[in-house]
């Protein structure tokens, strides 16, 4: 099998945590595309600092493969510095793009949100073969930490429900959720995103369509990156006059 460094790719994506990519990498899959794009596989949370840190450390030379930096839509700070007004994505120079998540249809009422949101919440409430699921803030009372619906549920650490128990403003709790009998049924993140790629049980029936926003902006700049290809017809009259001799003799 070839190396990477032999294949040509229209773009390479890097994204803030180890989750993200699985995830885009799945839609890319589900959804389709006709460009050939990589996407940076790495097994630890980057964050948006670091990430922000990569980009403008890319864009200071130059770069023959086009790279996209895509960050979630929750700093104001962070969707300030890598988007630009008026446009779907910023460009840096260099053949360096970012841009912050589109906040999906669904997720209209919502003030920020990661990758995940892109998802229902009905689909991020999905329970793995073991019973375990994903749970918002927002299922939560802030006061005693227990669950809304079901007070024999709780979290561990009440601090992250800290102005986060309505709806615009909750966040995803993927650790430290216990049952009546202390047991952890939270689902973490990479388990999610791993059960998605890997298409496990309820998992492979997800909906991928809020997906083709952040998949038409990364067809956009593969669009605007990759070299026309230019084809040369010669003048007709010159063709005539090459071609006369020829014609004259048959």
């Amino acid at each position: 099998m070839l190396s990477d460094r032999f294949n040509t790719y229209d773009l390479e994506v890097w994204t803030e945590g180890k989750t993200d990519w699985k995830i885009l990498k799945k839609a890319l899959q589900v959804r389709g595309t006709s460009s050939n794009i990589k996407f940076h596989e790495f097994d630890a949370n980057m964050g948006d600092s670091e990430l922000l840190r990569k980009c403008k450390t890319f864009a200071e030379h130059e770069n023959i493969t086009p790279m996209a930096f895509v960050f979630d839509h929750d700093k104001h700070e962070i969707v300030k510095e890598v988007t630009e007004k008026g446009k779907i994505f910023k460009s840096w120079g260099n053949n360096v793009y970012s841009f912050a998540i589109p906040i999906p249809e669904h997720r209209s009422y919502q003030e920020g949100l990661s990758l995940e949101f892109y998802f229902t919440d009905s689909e991020l409430g999905t329970f793995n073969k073991d019973g375990r699921r994903l749970f918002l803030t927002s299922e939560f009372l802030e006061q005693s930490g227990k669950h809304k619906d079901n007070p024999k549920i709780s979290i561990g650490s009440r601090g992250i429900l800290r102005n986060c128990t309505n709806k615009e403003k909750a966040k995803i709790i993927d650790g430290e959720v216990f049952d009546e009998f202390s047991n952890n049924i939270a689902l973490s993140k990479s388990d999610f995103a791993d059960s998605i790629a890997n298409d496990e049980g309820p998992f492979s029936n997800f909906d991928f369509s809020a997906f083709d926003s952040i998949l038409e902006i990364l067809s956009t700049i593969v669009s605007i990156t990759k070299p026309s290809c230019h084809v040369y017809f010669p003048d007709l009259d010159d063709l005539i006059l090459r071609f006369r001799p020829k014609f004259a003799h048959s």
